[in-house]
């Protein structure tokens, strides 16, 4: 019995001499020095930063972003965040909803919700509105709108646009309502929200929720192309929708190839295949343009190399019959089989039945 005392005491003894060694290695990260020596014990106060500060904390994070350096843009905004910084609290949040596109990072629901809250008690739309779309990925549109609406009246320009699509499409239990969406719309064009003006030249073009009306609708798609050079995907789309009409023309807009021809070009030099295909349309039969085969395979092989069918088609003719190319049976129905096999293009079907026949 006092040999196991003896032994238990010894251990006691052996420990706390460890301990205190290991206390003395061990340095504050803070102050740097050892921790029996640091007054707070490594439990620093947390140092209180300007607004000038924070804000200068929050841009390096941005850079440390767009340079791709995930881990150590979070740490710049987790400082910023936890001094209440609403900027930061929401970008911190942000990195969590697996949307951040510039690295591998957690995606975790809640973690992201409780930063965008804290951001939104203090008024900032930005995380308002991105609870909302927590809801909608959660497809409760009536929590999702009713933080859109919070968003919006907070001066949100993409909550507005949320809004409007719930009504257009009718989401969950509410009906459809053009006239509802289109409102909605408004708003956010009237706050510079570039998808909104494509979305009412849209309801123009197609006649819903208003009259059928191509001039009202190039009206809104110009607007969308003016404040959109940084919104690459607005400007492409909105550029390619002004060459469909201006190509079509009616409904109280004149017909003008050359207006097709520029919008399709400018499109096309976004690097959108559909546009890509019309302009070489354009330049097949000389519309708006002087007619040039070979800068109509040019751009119809733009196209095809997206995989678009139409191109695909197009390029079986050029081939088939020999226009700015020479004339390969071959090629043209080794591209009229890829327009049937991406698909099932109709018209591509037929003249591979033509090329059988002449065979």
């Amino acid at each position: 019995m006092f040999r196991r005392l003896f032994l238990i005491i010894l251990a006691m003894a052996l420990l706390t001499v460890v301990q205190g060694q290991s206390i003395e290695s061990k340095k504050c990260k803070t102050c740097g020095k050892p921790m029996n020596e640091c007054h707070y014990k490594g439990r620093h106060p947390q140092k209180k930063y300007t607004q000038q500060e924070l804000s200068d904390i929050i841009d390096k994070g941005d850079r440390y972003y767009d340079a791709r350096n995930v881990k150590k843009a979070a740490e710049q905004y987790k400082i910023a965040a936890d001094q209440g910084y609403a900027r930061a609290q929401y970008k911190y949040g942000w990195l969590y909803t697996g949307d951040n596109g510039r690295g591998p990072w957690p995606q975790d629901r809640q973690i992201a919700e409780k930063w965008f809250r804290k951001a939104a008690n203090q008024g900032y739309h930005p995380a308002i509105y991105h609870i909302g779309r927590l809801y909608m990925d959660d497809e409760d549109y009536v929590e999702a709108e009713s933080w859109f609406r919070k968003a919006t009246e907070n001066g949100s320009p993409y909550a507005p646009y949320a809004i409007g699509g719930i009504y257009e499409y009718g989401r969950g239990n509410y009906p459809r309502d053009y006239t509802e969406a289109r409102k909605w719309y408004m708003i956010a064009s009237e706050r510079g929200h570039c998808h909104a003006r494509i979305k009412l030249g849209d309801m123009y073009r197609d006649g819903r929720g208003v009259t059928k009306d191509y001039k009202e609708a190039v009206n809104w798609y110009r607007m969308a192309t003016q404040d959109s050079i940084q919104w690459r995907q607005a400007y492409e789309w909105a550029s390619y929708r002004l060459g469909e009409l201006y190509e079509s023309g009616g409904f109280g807009l004149a017909q003008n190839y050359t207006e097709a021809a520029h919008w399709y070009h400018i499109s096309s030099m976004s690097g959108d295949y559909a546009a890509q295909e019309r302009l070489g349309t354009l330049y097949f039969y000389g519309r708006g343009v002087p007619q040039d085969y070979n800068e109509a395979i040019r751009w119809y092989r733009m196209s095809a190399e997206q995989e678009w069918h139409r191109a695909m088609y197009n390029m079986g003719l050029m081939y088939q019959y020999g226009y700015g190319v020479k004339k390969d049976i071959e090629e043209a129905r080794r591209w009229y089989q890829k327009a049937v096999d991406e698909t099932g293009n109709e018209e591509a079907k037929k003249k591979l039945q033509e090329l059988e026949k002449i065979q």
